[in-house]
């Protein structure tokens, strides 16, 4: 038996899988070919919320995690689940202002529709009162994410 078939043999024996490569590896190589057709598109600012939308639907989401309480927080500034939506209000101004090449054309339709749906999705999530459950607008929101990251061409959340 050869040295490549033997280690295949061994994996598949033993049910032993290479580690997947980690988000922050992910993350870090990604902007570039993510940024391709969005920065081409509809330039650098567009560019960089999509990059960073995966890291602000885990801040999301781990704040929305936290145990709901009786009484609301003493913070009086934005919340991750707001900068959320923000964010994507934002992209939505940024891709509406622009009209994109005809090679563009099904990418941004594409990316357009998932963004609405995002949109109203995150607007839930940051909208639960402090006594809420979120877990309902989690279940909706990763996968809007995860639409526009794909649409976008980014890995998902």
């Amino acid at each position: 038996m050869s040295a490549g078939l033997g280690s295949v043999v061994s994996r598949l024996r033993f049910n032993w899988q290479q580690p997947a490569p980690s988000r922050r590896a992910a993350a870090t190589t990604r902007p570039a070919e993510a940024a391709g057709w969005v920065r081409r598109a509809y330039g650098e600012r567009a560019a960089e919320l999509i990059t960073d939308l995966a890291n602000m639907m885990r801040a999301a989401e781990t704040e929305a995690n936290v145990p709901r309480t009786e009484e609301p927080s003493e913070e009086t500034s934005g919340t991750d689940r707001q900068t959320l939506h923000d964010d994507l209000l934002e992209l939505r101004n940024l891709l509406i202002t622009v009209n994109v090449s005809e090679a563009d054309h099904d990418r941004d339709l594409h990316l357009r529709a998932a963004l609405s749906e995002a949109i109203g999705a995150a607007s839930s999530l940051a909208s639960a009162s402090h006594n809420q459950p979120t877990a309902a607008y989690l279940r909706v929101a990763k996968p809007a994410i995860d639409g526009v990251l794909s649409a976008a061409g980014e890995p998902l959340v």
